[in-house]
């Protein structure tokens, strides 16, 4: 496909970033599979669609979902998830879900968000530092599935 022919195609498809939803578990586990060494169970995400404080946002492409995000949300909010389809990155849709993740805090009062990242991620680190996460701490041997460390994050408004 040309690059006018591509941007065309891009232009018709029809792209939502909405509330996650039961009937999005399954392919939201699939997702979870291929980002995550250590996947939730499908539980785990009907739990926190059941609480009050979570915001579970997901973003579609033709109804397809290709992207999911987590929140947390109270005066001090905390980003719980992200995770891009790999055959989607780098095209700015983790940045649409982080955009819409800091309005939504911003929105119900809170007054930062921060998060964990693998020490090693620097994919996800840049994205975060794109919208001025500062690294605040590091949780040495965090991650179970390793022992990698994580970075902590934080984002003040």
């Amino acid at each position: 496909m040309t690059d006018t022919a591509n941007l065309y195609y891009h232009l018709e498809m029809e792209i939502s970033i909405v509330s996650m939803s039961y009937s999005d578990i399954s392919r939201i586990m699939e997702l979870e599979r291929s980002c995550f060494p250590d996947p939730w169970s499908a539980e785990n995400y009907i739990s926190e669609m059941n609480n009050p404080f979570s915001v579970y946002l997901v973003y579609a492409i033709d109804g397809l979902v290709i992207a999911f995000s987590g929140l947390w949300v109270d005066e001090d909010c905390h980003l719980v998830t992200i995770c891009t389809d790999e055959r989607y990155r780098r095209q700015g849709i983790a940045e649409q879900l982080m955009q819409k993740n800091i309005e939504i805090a911003i929105a119900r009062g809170g007054k930062s968000i921060s998060l964990e990242v693998r020490e090693k991620n620097f994919a996800a680190r840049k994205l975060y530092e794109k919208f001025g996460f500062q690294a605040v701490g590091l949780r040495t041997a965090y991650y179970q599935d390793n022992g990698d460390n994580a970075v902590l994050y934080a984002l003040e408004f």
